[in-house]
């Protein structure tokens, strides 16, 4: 392998310099770790060997991350371009900082239990036997149990262990542990920004290792031809990747199995279509019908099955207890409810934000629809064109344009709905996340649905229709958008990743490594 440059060589020296032995205890064996622990590295940071000026050093991060007891490796990337930095905690600072900050855990059901039947003595508590009944729940009164993590002897044998581990601290609790000690700066945390530091360009990546044991594991039980999607192993994908993506392939697989009964009436339904041969059959105001009981049944019980879930992760009272985002600015004081230290953001301010981002949604909503409007005009004008070309495909051309604005307003608003979202300063992610998802649903609404209300509803009592109805000028413009979104969409999540990484391994290829 290539040396790097004199300078760059000099730089990472510095870092050395300043890191010690790459960690406190970091010199040691890896092997030595695993054996003790029974994990290794959990997080990875990435800096460019030349950042720009002005923003913080790696070597000031790094030592952040040894000053809250955190372990680092770092080496060079194989372009020579990047330095990467793998994190880990020991068992024991991960312990205390859970219990520092009262992070849940679920509790073993057996130890838990006995210990509800034998009570206790300091405090006293008498002990309770609890009947389980089938056939009033399915949970027994012991499973299933969260509780605030805890150091004392009594308390830490009561957290349950996952397999292969003699510990409660799976790779995900590590994980969600270790980036909030990074991020926070309770419990002698080390208060890195990594929104900001990535943004200015003084970090390139920040994201967790692969486990290859759990991930093995999860690929067996998941990839399967023969598993229907009601039953994937929703556990597991949660201990993996975490709650949010967990409760995403939850629904995804409500949703995919509750389209079953809705495409064989829709089968049906496209039967009669073609035996009639007119769009409007007789069955479509049955449809219509059967469709809006299935949106509202499949909704209804989605909102079931995501608040077992919820009970079942212990995420119930999530919000409640849910830490400030990094981000989050504000003056510190004084709580006037329990004494604590508080961080606070006036709220005449904060609405102010929301009152000029809201503003410039609805200017983006208004833009949709002029553009919208202008596609409509220029469909009327072709229509009475004198060229052939426009007056047999000019209602084509306008539905394909209809789609493209359609992706093209989607992909500009998003950047400005994240924009004008972090400017609103909002104290949690939970918080962020629901405002953004507010902004970019009422948007893509409009911008998705305004055209076909418009051939719905206005066109039939303004230029009108062809065959004294819009239904075939409807279904053509919302099989030509589907059709180019779906398109879009495919090209972007599964062509683009693929020759992004083509780009990369010819670069690696070029590079000589």
């Amino acid at each position: 392998m290539a040396r790097p440059k004199s300078g760059l060589n000099q730089k990472l020296m510095d870092r050395d310099a300043l890191v010690g032995d790459q960690s406190r205890g970091g010199s040691r064996p890896r092997d030595v770790f695993e054996t003790r622990y029974g994990y290794s590295w959990d997080l990875c940071m990435i800096f460019p060997t030349d950042p720009p000026s002005g923003v913080p050093h790696a070597s000031e991060i790094i030592r952040r991350l040894h000053n809250a007891g955190m372990e680092t490796y770092l080496y060079y990337s194989v372009q020579m371009d990047e330095i990467i930095c793998k994190i880990r905690a020991p068992l024991e600072r991960l312990a205390r900082y859970a219990a520092d900050v009262e992070y849940l855990m679920l509790l073993d059901e057996t130890k838990l239990k006995r210990a509800v039947e034998q009570g206790s003595k300091d405090p006293p508590i008498a002990g309770r036997h609890i009947t389980h009944d089938p056939t009033i729940t399915m949970y027994r009164p012991h499973e299933l149990i969260y509780g605030k993590y805890g150091t004392s002897q009594r308390l830490t044998p009561m957290f349950a262990c996952k397999a292969g581990l003699e510990h409660p601290f799976s790779s995900m609790h590590r994980i969600k542990i270790l980036r909030r000690m990074v991020e926070s700066t309770e419990a002698d945390g080390c208060g890195i920004n990594v929104s900001v530091l990535m943004r200015n360009d003084a970090l390139k990546a920040f994201f967790p290792f692969h486990q290859e044991t759990v991930r093995d594991a999860l690929f067996v039980k998941w990839v399967k031809r023969s598993l229907h999607p009601i039953d994937q192993p929703l556990d597991d994908i949660k201990e993996y990747v975490g709650e949010k993506i967990g409760i995403y392939f939850a629904l995804l697989g409500h949703y995919t199995t509750w389209l079953g009964p809705l495409s064989v009436v829709g089968l049906a339904m496209s039967i009669d279509q073609i035996c009639e041969w007119d769009l409007d059959a007789a069955l479509a105001p049955y449809f219509a019908i059967f469709v809006s009981f299935w949106a509202v049944l499949m909704l209804e019980f989605w909102k079931r099955k995501e608040a077992e879930l919820a009970m079942r992760w212990g995420m119930s009272d999530f919000e409640s207890i849910e830490h400030d985002r990094a981000e989050f600015k504000g003056d510190t004081m004084v709580s006037f409810v329990d004494g604590s230290p508080m961080t606070y953001y006036p709220p005449e301010e904060y609405y102010q934000l929301l009152v000029v981002a809201n503003t410039l949604v609805v200017s983006m909503m208004a833009l949709a629809v002029a553009l919208i409007a202008v596609i409509f005009v220029l469909e009327i004008e072709w229509d009475e064109s004198s060229s052939t070309f426009l007056n047999d495909y000019g209602s084509y051309v306008a539905s394909f344009l209809l789609s493209l604005e359609i992706q093209v307003m989607n992909f500009l608003y998003k950047k400005v709905a994240v924009w004008t979202t972090k400017r609103e300063n909002h104290r949690t992610d939970t918080i962020f996340e629901d405002m953004l998802v507010a902004k970019l649903a009422v948007f893509q609404f409009v911008n998705s649905y305004a055209s076909l209300f418009y051939i719905a509803f206005v066109q039939p009592f303004t230029t009108g229709c062809s065959y004294d109805s819009c239904l075939d000028s409807l279904c053509q413009s919302l099989a030509i958008i589907f059709c180019t979104r779906l398109i879009i969409a495919n090209s972007v999540e599964i062509f683009l990743p693929r020759y992004l990484m083509k780009k990369k391994k010819e670069k690696v290829r070029e590079s000589g490594a």
